[in-house]
Order: structure tokens, then sequence, then C-alpha cells
């Protein structure tokens, strides 16, 4: 995937496939991702939307002071990942999210080899999570596009009455 000598061949079938090959040369990784609407994908669900843009927003911050370790990867736990969810939960009064929903979506993203999840530490009683840069790339525009029309809908359920400072 990284080799020059065959990058058109690689991205040339890719292409033809509805995929486009993402490379960072300097963190030496690649990734596969359907092109726009040419590959048809099941849509993510707000949950796992939700979970995503927290395990995008960790990595951001981990690669932003520099802790990451070799091809981009961000080690982090299970439980600290759950933390920042309830966090940027509270702000918005959400969190509809429990601990083993979220565990659910880290194994799917697993399975997409977005992060690799360790064995059960009995004295930690948490995981290891390596989120791999991927991340990235799948918690664009149409996941926060998603997250403003759910706030917007959530707005007209249960408007603020005026004076309201609860």
């Amino acid at each position: 995937m990284m080799d020059g000598r065959f990058r058109d061949v690689v991205d040339g079938f890719f292409d033809s496939c509805g995929y486009r090959v993402h490379r960072d040369p300097e963190a030496q990784w690649a990734g596969i991702v359907a092109m726009d609407e040419d590959v048809p994908l099941p849509r993510m669900k707000l949950d796992e939307t939700i979970a995503m843009l927290v395990l995008a927003a960790y990595w951001q911050q981990e690669v932003n002071v520099g802790a990451v370790e070799d091809r981009a990867v961000v080690v982090a736990t299970l439980n600290d990942l759950f933390d920042r969810y309830r966090e940027m939960a509270q702000h918005s009064g959400g969190g509809a999210i429990s601990a083993a929903r979220f565990r659910d979506i880290l194994r799917e993203a697993a399975q997409r080899s977005l992060v690799e999840i360790g064995d059960f530490d009995d004295e930690q009683q948490d995981w290891e999570v390596r989120i791999r840069p991927m991340i990235k790339l799948i918690s664009g525009g149409d996941a926060l596009q998603r997250l403003e029309r759910y706030v917007k809908s959530e707005e007209a359920r249960f408007p603020q009455v005026a004076g309201d400072d609860a």
C-alpha cells in the first residue's frame, strides 16, 4: 500500500470498486474508505456516530500533544473513553449511551479495524483500546450534520421555558 511503485495499481483497483485509499507516509499508515455515494453502506445509528466522534476527539487531542505510538495509533482505555463521552454528553444534557452499549459500539469498530481492543485487565477492571488514525476519516461532516439534526429535533421536543435557568 505504501510502496510508490504500486501506488497507481492499488489506487486504480480500489477506485474501480468505489473506494479511495488514504495514506499518511510520515506516520506510515494507510486506510480505505468508501467514496461518497458510490458504495452503498449502512448508515451509522446516532449512538454509533456519537461514539465515533468521541474516539476521533480523543485521538485528535492525543495527537495534538504528541502522545502517539507508531503509525499514529493512540492508546486509551475503555473507561477513559466512556468518561470522555459522559463529559461531552453532560454539556448537552444528554448521556443516553450505557457503558455496555458503548463497549459494544467499540467492538463493532474493532471489526472494522478502527480500533483494537485488548484483553480485560482484572487488576484495572478495564480494557486497553488502541485508536487507529482512520477514525478521523469516518467521523466527518455527515456525522456532524446528523448530530445537528438530532439536537434540533430534541430542542423541538423539549423546548426550554423562557427564563428557566435550570
